[in-house]
């Protein structure tokens, strides 16, 4: 199924899409290509607690760890920080 997630991406359904990284991105040494793909398609990366550590908490992009995550960059998360 090569380019199946340009289709759901590219759909008008999902307007906020957020990227949830979890221990997955450590063990595969991926965590460069995600920050890559977060930037080229300006999703925000949140992660779970075996993700912490796969992107970087200091990138625009970073959104929170699990139920911290915050809704976009820069916009206050669920606990008012």
């Amino acid at each position: 199924m090569k380019g199946s997630w340009r289709q759901p991406l590219s759909s008008k359904k999902h307007e906020k899409p957020v990227i949830l990284a979890g221990g997955g991105i450590i063990f595969s040494g991926a965590s460069l290509e995600l920050a890559a793909f977060a930037e080229k398609l300006q999703i925000p990366v949140a992660t779970t607690l075996m993700g912490k550590g796969g992107f970087p908490e200091n990138h625009p992009a970073f959104a929170g760890h699990g139920r911290n995550a915050r809704n976009a960059p820069g916009e206050p998360g669920p606990d008012g920080s």
